[in-house]
């Protein structure tokens, strides 16, 4: 008895992973062999455009490597964006204010403080900010001191250093012209960064820039 093959849909795959072009769908056709329906039998169509049964390649399971995902990827406050970008930008803006002007002495960064009274209060916040802008300031450019150096090497037991922030030890430098700090306002949603420039001897601000500090990256820091 002859068969009949209906076909209705035709999808083929690289014969490179089946060694044929396979059907996706179980129900793409239906097989009649002797009168009987065969609907779980699966053609494959080869190079020629003959058919024949398909036979998938296995996967061992075995073999198969499962990785958890980390769940911190799904939070909503995970933000991978970093201090340095911010200050990144802040540089980049106080560049543009001294576009027409010559930085030719040492500039120094001081702590940021919080805006209150006493303007006498920081954090771990306000001194990782001065360190990055010291980095991101130089990077655009500008002549730049750090005031922690002692002009000497102290070796110890734990290791060999040249900061302090011990008055009687640092080094004087009359050079520096001028300075780079500036004031955090903290609220519900982060932290208000304003940053300035200032000539030391005029106190002439000299440039000026202010970012917003989402909460997400200020508690990655403090």
């Amino acid at each position: 008895m002859s068969r009949l093959i209906k076909v209705t849909s035709l999808t083929l795959v690289s014969s490179v992973l089946f060694g044929c072009s396979s059907f996706n769908s179980m129900d793409s056709f239906n097989v009649f062999a002797d009168g009987e329906p065969s609907p779980q039998t699966r053609l494959c169509a080869d190079d020629t455009g003959e058919f024949h049964e398909c036979h998938d390649m296995l996967i061992d399971n075995t073999q198969v490597k499962v990785v958890e995902r980390d769940p911190r990827l799904f939070h909503t406050d995970f933000n991978f964006q970093r201090l340095g970008e911010y200050t990144e930008q802040m540089a980049t803006d106080m560049q543009f204010d001294l576009r027409d002007s010559m930085i030719d002495t040492p500039v120094a960064v001081a702590s940021f403080v919080y805006l209150d009274s006493s303007l006498q209060s920081t954090n771990e916040l306000g001194i990782q900010l001065a360190e990055s802008l010291m980095s991101e300031l130089q990077n655009v450019g500008l002549p730049m001191s750090d005031h922690k150096l002692t002009g000497l090497i102290n070796v110890n037991a734990q290791g060999d250093f040249v900061f302090s922030r011990n008055k009687l030890e640092l080094k004087n430098n009359p050079n520096i012209g001028y300075v780079v700090t500036g004031t955090m306002i903290k609220n519900a949603r982060g932290v208000m960064v304003n940053a300035r420039m200032i000539n030391i001897k005029s106190n002439e601000v000299k440039a000026s820039a202010s970012k917003f500090l989402p909460k997400a990256i200020v508690d990655n820091l403090i």
